[in-house]
């Protein structure tokens, strides 16, 4: 489909006259990224960790339609418990000591988005965990280490993250070389990142899923993580 793209074809030059669906595209959301990462497991495991192939909404439970939040891109999750089309996962991380706390991120002071509950969720009894806090020097802000505990839909949850940093790599490699040479991953720590690539994006064509990816993968391959030489 790739090829296609590069060649101004449509998937019906190549599918036409076949008594067979088109491919799975997954969804109209990043459907380049769903066609090399897939659009999830076939079946999941309890206890089994797994990553987020696409932004996905966070539930109550494992019947309202009512969100409670949101689960990014790239984020590890445990799998608790099944119940039809949902799981109940387990999301480690961070967060501000703030408010309601509602915003996981990655590590400790370090702003890398895992999730966002809404404040109704994140002060709903049994859905956060809190761990140990500590200061963060840098900015002086309390954070504690957390586990929420909400559900999502089964779809878009893979086994491998490699697939999805190949991914990016290769967008960033592309996308973000039109104007000039791009910086090296590990040329910002993580938390200058953001900053920097919403810069650049503005003269690219990215939707916003792949958008969130190639920023996590930016994030987590920086300076902050790889102490090589720039």
């Amino acid at each position: 489909m790739k090829r296609a793209a590069e060649l101004d074809q449509s998937c019906i030059d190549c599918h036409k006259g076949i008594a067979h669906k088109l491919p799975d595209m997954g969804t109209s959301r990043a459907p380049e990224l769903i066609a090399q990462v897939g659009s999830g497991e076939s079946s999941l495991l309890d206890e089994q960790t797994y990553f987020t192939a696409l932004t996905k909404p966070l539930f109550y439970n494992e019947k309202t339609d009512v969100e409670a939040g949101t689960l990014n891109i790239a984020t590890k999750v445990k799998v608790l418990e099944t119940k039809g089309n949902r799981v109940k996962v387990g999301i480690d991380g961070w967060r501000k000591k703030i408010g309601a706390g509602r915003v996981i991120y990655y590590d400790f002071g370090l702003n890398i988005l895992s999730a966002q509950l809404t404040k109704d969720a994140a002060l709903e009894e049994g859905v956060m965990q809190v761990f140990e806090e500590k200061e963060d020097p840098m900015t002086g802000l309390m954070w504690q280490r957390v586990e929420a505990k909400i559900w999502t839909e089964k779809d878009y949850l893979v086994s491998d993250l490699q697939p999805l940093w190949d991914y990016a790599r290769s967008t960033y490699s592309t996308s973000c070389s039109v104007c000039h040479t791009q910086p090296d991953e590990n040329h910002f720590d993580a938390n200058s990142w953001p900053g920097m690539f919403q810069g650049m994006i503005a003269f690219v064509n990215m939707d916003q899923d792949t958008q969130a990816l190639v920023q996590k993968y930016l994030q987590e391959h920086s300076s902050t993580f790889d102490k090589s030489a720039h």
